[in-house]
């Protein structure tokens, strides 16, 4: 009776082991682009009641943060890709960062997409290209995500307390950003 059951989760186990040695870059070839995380900030401020002429109306800037889940890796043709897909369920985007290099002495490129998930069509400024891909994940790179007031009053009515706006949506890259490996 144990083998048996053995048996019927050893595929489970197996599919498991080689998902994480996928993420891991086990088997991957040298030129590989290093792992780097995504994370999602949403900047917001509140509004401050009972304020006299002359002082702040609004609070300094907070922000919540979503970590995009961890970075995969394939090989193909125009060489190898380590890349971070996500969703912005709130927003209505999916975000697609991928780094990728041809050799070992090619410095790479970065690449950075965000597209709407109605119509998979990207949105303003999107996407981005970064020449030089290891230089550019060693450091962090930050940017602007154009979000519309209708999106930024629906995000502040469904994630944020009363009185508190959504201003500003940064999506940070970089080998310091701790991906979330369980999503």
């Amino acid at each position: 009776m144990r083998l048996s059951r053995v048996i019927r989760i050893l595929p489970l186990l197996l599919a498991i082991a080689a998902s994480y040695r996928a993420a891991l870059g086990e088997g991957a070839p040298d030129y590989l682009p290093p792992p780097f995380g995504c994370e999602v900030r949403y900047v917001f401020r509140e509004t401050i009641p009972g304020t006299s002429f002359g002082e702040k109306t609004r609070s300094a800037p907070d922000h919540l943060t979503q970590p995009l889940p961890g970075p995969r890796w394939q090989t193909g043709p125009k060489g190898a890709t380590r890349y971070v897909m996500g969703k912005l369920p709130t927003l209505g985007f999916a975000v697609r960062v991928a780094a990728t290099r041809i050799d070992g002495n090619d410095p790479g490129e970065l690449t950075v997409g965000v597209t709407r998930t109605s119509d998979g069509r990207p949105i303003a400024g999107f996407p981005r290209r970064f020449s030089n891909a290891l230089a550019q994940l060693r450091e962090s790179l930050v940017m602007e995500i154009p979000v519309t007031k209708e999106q930024r009053a629906a995000f502040s009515k469904k994630k944020l307390k009363t009185g508190q706006q959504l201003t500003a949506v940064l999506l940070l890259i970089g080998a310091e950003i701790e991906p979330d490996y369980g999503q």
